[in-house]
């Protein structure tokens, strides 16, 4: 079965692939709207369509929510990254417990904890990005 550590992973995961697709989602509308192919008049009246109106009475909630959970994701990944790398250095410092094998463990899972807290990083700047546009 799975114990709780597998079931918190999985999850983690989970949120971090929408973090990530996010991100990605975020530099792609930000080019979209950068390209010089579009016309002025074609962007007005996209914005100004029934769909996209009624998304605008409540953008500033939905800015503001979704601000708040990219600076949450980003705060969690730094704390986890700290705790990765004082776990790393606590490791280093006691050569009795000290093996290859150990040593890979714990360099890939600070791996992880700084690639979350780029891709949360990058997250929150494009959502600043795409705020200004």
């Amino acid at each position: 079965g799975l114990s709780v550590y597998h079931i918190h992973t999985r999850d983690m995961s989970v949120l971090w692939t929408i973090t990530a697709t996010c991100m990605y989602t975020e530099a792609a509308v930000i080019v979209i709207l950068l390209l010089p192919i579009i016309s002025s008049r074609t962007w007005n009246t996209i914005f100004k369509s029934r769909i996209i109106t009624m998304f605008t009475a409540y953008a500033s909630f939905y800015f503001n929510g979704f601000l708040c959970l990219l600076a949450l994701m980003f705060f969690e990944a730094l704390r986890h990254v700290y705790a990765q790398n004082k776990a790393y250095q606590e490791l280093k410092g006691d050569p009795s417990i000290f093996k290859p094998e150990t040593e890979a463990v714990y360099l890939m899972k600070l791996f992880r904890a700084q690639r979350n807290l780029y891709i949360s990083g990058f997250s929150l700047f494009l959502w600043f990005v795409f705020k200004r546009l």
